[in-house]
This record gives C-alpha cells, structure tokens and sequence, in this order.
C-alpha cells in the first residue's frame, strides 16, 4: 500500500520574463506573481514534493519493492480575457518523476488543458480539453498491464446555447474521449463521442421542461 506520512510538499511559484512583459500592477494573493503580455496574461508556477512509497511495481512482482519518489511540476498558464465575461485558457504542465531506486519508473508525464467560454446577448459557447502523456503503471484498480505502460488520454467537451424567445432556448453539445495505449499492450484503445441535442423551456418560475436527443458511438480496439 502507499504511504503519505513522509512525504511533503513545497510549492513556490517563479515570474519568468517574456518578451516585453510586466508584472500587473495588481497583486491577487491567489495567483501569486502575474505577468501581463499585451492581452495574456501569464501565470508561471513551479511544484516540488516527495513521496514514499512502499509498492511502487503495484503488486506485479511476488515481493513489493519500496522507493522514494520526488516529483517536479513546472506549469505555465495563459489566459486571455477574464473569468467572468469572454475568456480562452491554455495550460502546460511537465511532471518530471525521478525514482531513486527503481530507476527504469522515472520518466516525464505531460497534461494539457484547455478552457473556453464566449457569451453573447443570445449566444453562449462553453468548453474544456484536457490530455496527458503518460507512463508508468496503471493505477492499482485498473492493473491489467504487468509492466510500464505509454497511454495517452484525452477528452473534449463543448457546448453551444442559443436563446431561441423569452422562455425557450435551443443547446448543442459535443464530447470526445480517447484512452490510446502503446502497441503490444493487452488495454484496450477506447474511443467515445457523442453529439447531444436539445430544448429547455420555462414553464414556470420552478419549473423548466427539458427535451434532448443524442447520438454517439463507443469503439475498443486492441493494440496486440
């Protein structure tokens, strides 16, 4: 089992010069140091915590085999506009992993993410993609693999709402989800999507009356 009793965690956040960047005359406690370039506005930060863990093969091996792990997350993020009107966020971080005694485990994982959010008197867009690169084992629950295995996951959802009259409004929703595993692994590649339509109408202070109709299609392909 895992053990979090030793671990600890330092997290300090860095300002790194882009270009003719500034630092923004207003100082937000929860976003610590901020840049400002033109419209974006930059959001630098820098992770670096501990762990012990005392089965890092997650019982793929007889014998367990203890290590301790420091992880370091440099992150940047970009946002353009602000969070209550019109506004596009864009973030990158790399986890650099290092295993001190299980050497072969140490690697990079990579997430990605991204939020968009654009209102109009009749018009609303809303939507969000993450992704990760990553290695390693699988989590303890989904164990199926015996070795380190290469994935990368992704999912998308976006969302269109258009007021149609005073009491009714029309929506259009897409999703996307890929789970892809490197070649020779016995995972399967999983494949979701779904297109999503609809109409809410208001028919009284407390009560809105909802009508959808979707489609979508779910695949598994095998990678041996």
């Amino acid at each position: 089992m895992r053990s979090g009793k030793f671990s600890w965690l330092l997290v300090f956040c860095l300002a790194v010069g882009i270009g003719n960047s500034g630092l923004a005359q207003e100082f937000d406690s929860d976003r610590w140091l901020v840049y400002e370039v033109g419209p974006a506005v930059i959001l630098p930060n820098l992770g670096v915590s501990s762990l012990y863990d005392t089965d890092v093969l997650l019982g793929t091996t007889p014998s367990e085999q203890s290590d301790f792990i420091i992880a370091t997350r440099p992150e940047l993020k970009m946002q353009l506009g602000a969070e209550d009107m019109d506004y596009l966020t864009v973030q990158y971080a790399p986890n650099y992993l290092k295993y001190f005694d299980t050497d072969f485990l140490t690697r990079i994982d990579h997430y990605f993410g991204l939020n968009l959010n654009i209102e109009r008197p009749k018009t609303t867009i809303t939507g969000a993609s993450t992704g990760s690169k990553l290695g390693g084992f699988i989590g303890q629950f989904q164990n199926f693999a015996t070795a380190p295995t290469d994935r990368i996951i992704h999912r998308h959802n976006y969302r269109i709402l258009q007021n149609i009259s005073g009491k009714t409004s029309g929506s259009l929703a897409f999703s996307y989800a890929v789970q892809d595993y490197e070649e020779g692994s016995p995972l399967l590649d999983i494949n979701d999507w779904r297109v999503t339509t609809g109409a809410v109408y208001d028919y009284t202070e407390k009560m809105d009356l909802l009508a959808e109709v979707f489609y979508g299609q779910s695949t598994a392909d095998s990678n041996l």
